[in-house]
């Protein structure tokens, strides 16, 4: 547990005691707010909210709630039961009004099945109302390493990209190639624009639209 490399997945419904114990059936908010303030341990903490009838009006008083008790990962998950799931024009507001929530706050959106990876509220509600990305925001924070060690942001830009190529890691070592100069000048480049060669086929963003691209 003392590796930072550990991400803790903690599921918390509502800032709501009530709400979150109907959820999950227990009374148990209280405690885990005990046990967030006795932690001493370095962790990764990703906050699972699921997403549904019992819940959707009061989600924006959650991200509040993280980052009183130091938590900064938010892992938005709709609901399956049919009895309690949210039509697809209520799940996207409730998911727009929770991430408005997390933008002023600095809240940042766990992306899970590629690579596990977070991005910011911002790029998240540029996905769900079907904007077009403005910037790239995984890229600055990942690492994808091709078979023969090249090194690319991710895996996407790996497959159509060579001029995103950090380096190579069987050459260097890992750690030289992400501290290259290359490497932070592309990096510095996707914190300020997306590549316009990247727009339409980014595994990360096909994930969230549930549009991801089989290669």
């Amino acid at each position: 547990m003392q590796d930072n490399r550990t991400i803790v997945f903690l599921s918390i419904d509502s800032a709501i005691a009530a709400t979150h114990n109907k959820i999950r059936g227990i009374s148990c908010l209280s405690t885990i707010e005990s046990a967030l303030r006795n932690i001493g341990l370095p962790l990764n903490i990703v906050v699972n909210t699921v997403l549904s009838r019992l819940n959707c009006d009061k989600l924006t008083s959650l991200p509040k709630w993280m980052k009183k008790h130091g938590l900064h990962l938010i892992n938005p998950i709709p609901m399956k039961d049919s009895r309690l799931s949210l039509t697809e024009e209520n799940l996207i507001r409730s998911l727009c009004s929770l991430l408005e929530a997390c933008v002023t706050l600095n809240i940042g959106v766990y992306v899970e099945g590629v690579g596990e990876c977070s991005i910011s509220p911002q790029h998240a509600l540029e996905l769900l109302r079907e904007k077009p990305p403005t910037v790239c925001a995984t890229g600055g924070s990942t690492l994808f390493i091709e078979t023969d060690g090249s090194c690319y942001p991710c895996n996407s830009s790996s497959r159509r990209l060579p001029k995103l190529c950090y380096g190579n890691a069987f050459e260097t070592g890992v750690v030289k190639v992400w501290q290259s100069w290359n490497a932070k000048t592309i990096r510095s480049a996707l914190s300020r624009s997306m590549p316009i060669d990247c727009k339409g086929f980014c595994d990360f963003c096909n994930v969230l639209r549930n549009k991801r691209q089989e290669y």
